[in-house]
């Protein structure tokens, strides 16, 4: 059998043969590429090891409450930190997130982040990786501290 003949035959057996073993191949072939070339192959290009993520806790969660509304009982820890109602409103996403949301991410440089950016982090303290808006950031020589 020729090599053109096989892949003929390969090609007939994942797109057009209506089989059990079939459809168990087009499976294990499509973890292999999204797993091993696509997503690597995104996080190369928007310079990130997580180029997508799923919010799994509701820490960022604004329940349902308009914004004024979530700012009235919760934005007490922003206030703090100096960070007004209307420079909040003025962020990204500053509506939160819900847990089940999908996050495409994009690599930066800690010169770049500023407060209000929400950053993804790993801890070694967590699974996960981690989601939280900046605060505050304190710069020591070449060294960023994000709150």
């Amino acid at each position: 059998m020729s090599f053109s003949s096989f892949l003929k035959k390969m090609w007939h057996f994942l797109w057009y043969e209506d089989s059990l073993l079939s459809w168990f191949v087009n499976l294990i072939l499509a973890f292999v590429l999204v797993k091993f070339l696509i997503y690597p192959g995104i996080g190369l290009i928007l310079g990130t090891q997580y180029p997508v993520v799923a919010v799994v806790s509701g820490s960022m969660e604004h329940n349902g409450q308009s914004f004024d509304a979530w700012w009235t009982s919760d934005g007490n820890p922003y206030a703090e930190k100096g960070i007004t109602q209307e420079q909040f409103r003025d962020f990204s996403f500053h509506n939160g997130f819900n847990k089940g949301d999908i996050m495409v991410l994009k690599g930066a440089t800690p010169e770049t982040i500023k407060i209000g950016d929400v950053l993804v982090y790993e801890s070694s303290r967590h699974v996960n990786p981690i989601i939280h808006r900046v605060v505050n950031i304190t710069q020591k020589d070449d060294s960023y501290l994000f709150e």
